[in-house]
């Protein structure tokens, strides 16, 4: 292993190699040319260290690099949390990256993965190309989680985002809700795609049509961008009375936008979100909406991590969590 007191850095300059190449040396150093992890060896030696290549698989006390697209977005928060825990308790830690995975991002994001000090690597962007996934995961082992690819055969934690729809945009027309217009997010996520198919779905099932104006995709899931959309779909001559929202920041959007043209809620328009983060109980009216088990999902994921880390070996696995709806003051049932 390296002293501390000597830098990766150091023993780069000494072998006349990149840095990332000390890395692959002490990580994979079947990847590194003969002669060049000679040169790599005889450089730890005139600092005075070993060079002996570290396990990452089988020890603890690396970092896991857990990959978010924006710290922003409350949807993340219990998530990190779960994953957190998950990580201390195997004697890991967690470092945040701000960062989607893609092309544009894939020179930046390889370099720290290949880092000594990461042991594996938690995705929840948007959907990574499946060559992507694999070039990252023949460097440190990789899972998925919310977002996912399944055209790739890594482990993932999420829902089934289509169900869940459906399942939310049944109990608005159990309501007796007939013109429920779709408030979503950007259809470079899986869960955003999904979520209209499933939406679609019910509303095909029970004979009802959906104008195209209400159907609403955001750019990103943004309180204020969400305002400004739904504020244009109220005030319109022939509003909906139901929504559904991909995101709870996106209905307690509609809750605001309502009121302001004094619409009432539930009584002229009842609202469902999605994810039941803390303020969906403290809006007024309180918000119904699609418990996501995201404490959950974090841990889950961090633990088929540590599972790969500790048992490469071992049969890979994906799981779908369920979800259910949590009724509250947002909804209402008409004529009963």
């Amino acid at each position: 292993m390296i002293d501390k007191k000597v830098r990766v850095a150091d023993v780069a300059k000494a072998a006349g190699v990149s840095i990332s190449t000390v890395s692959r040396a002490l990580n994979h150093p079947k990847a590194v040319k003969p002669e060049t992890a000679e040169r790599i060896r005889l450089a730890f030696e005139t600092l005075g260290v070993t060079s002996e290549p570290r396990d990452r698989k089988s020890k603890a006390g690396g970092l896991i690099l857990f990959s978010l697209p924006s710290i922003d977005n409350p949807f993340y928060g219990d998530i990190v949390s779960g994953a957190t825990a998950s990580a201390d308790a195997h004697g890991y830690h967690l470092v945040i990256l701000q960062e989607n995975i893609n092309s544009n991002t894939l020179s930046r994001v390889r370099e720290i993965v290949r880092l000594p000090s990461i042991v594996g690597l938690i995705s929840t962007g948007r959907r990574v190309d499946q060559r992507i996934l694999q070039e990252l995961d023949s460097i440190v082992p990789t899972v998925q989680c919310c977002e996912y690819n399944e055209a790739c055969d890594l482990p993932f934690v999420s829902i089934d985002d289509v169900s869940a729809a459906k399942t939310a945009t049944e109990y608005l027309i159990s309501c007796g809700r007939n013109k429920i217009a779709l408030v979503n997010g950007p259809l470079a996520y899986k869960y955003a795609t999904q979520r209209l198919a499933g939406f679609k779905q019910a509303m095909e099932e029970h004979g009802l049509t959906v104008p195209n104006k209400w159907i609403v995709h955001l750019p990103k899931i943004d309180y204020d961008i969400a305002y400004s959309s739904i504020c244009q779909l109220l005030n319109s001559p022939a509003p909906p009375n139901a929504l559904f929202a991909s995101s709870d920041v996106l209905a307690i959007a509609a809750i605001r936008a309502a009121k302001r043209y004094g619409i009432d809620v539930p009584r002229d328009l009842s609202i469902i979100g999605f994810d039941n983060l803390p303020i969906s109980a403290m809006s007024v009216p309180s918000l119904t909406t699609v418990n996501q088990p995201r404490y959950q999902m974090g841990y889950t994921v961090c633990e088929l991590l540590v599972e790969r880390l500790r048992s490469p070996s071992a049969k890979q696995k994906s799981i779908l969590l369920d979800v259910e709806i949590v009724v509250r003051e947002s909804t209402a049932l008409i004529g009963r």
